[in-house]
């Protein structure tokens, strides 16, 4: 079972792969 998992190494800070980030740039547009 262990062969079946790997693991993702990730930049420290990646806006482009964490969708909350756009999210919020949309939100912070709307509100100025």
């Amino acid at each position: 079972m262990s062969s079946r998992i790997g693991v993702i190494f990730w930049p420290t800070y990646s806006p482009n792969l964490n969708l909350i980030e756009g999210y919020w740039r949309c939100l912070k547009k709307e509100g100025d």
